[in-house]
């Protein structure tokens, strides 16, 4: 996993650019190496840069907006 992680940094860019998804699996077009979901979404933790303050208050209005419409949606499907 650590010779996945330093040639993902090596390479540079987005993480999604190097996998491909597999059934429920992710294959790394820069190793060859097959992971699993959980193994990839740490990979992508721990390579994506942390978004700021601003960026995650953004985010969370995005994800608040995003439910309420989805919520009401549903309300509207139902009447």
């Amino acid at each position: 996993m650590k010779d996945l992680e330093n040639a993902l940094r090596v390479a540079g860019g987005a993480i999604e650019d190097h996998f491909v998804k597999v059934g429920a699996n992710y294959y790394c077009h820069l190793t060859g190496n097959t992971i699993s979901l959980s193994e990839y979404y740490q990979l992508k933790r721990r390579l994506d840069p942390p978004l700021s303050h601003d960026e995650r208050l953004r985010q969370r209005q995005r994800d608040r907006a995003r439910s309420v419409a989805a919520a009401a949606d549903a309300r509207a499907g139902t009447r």
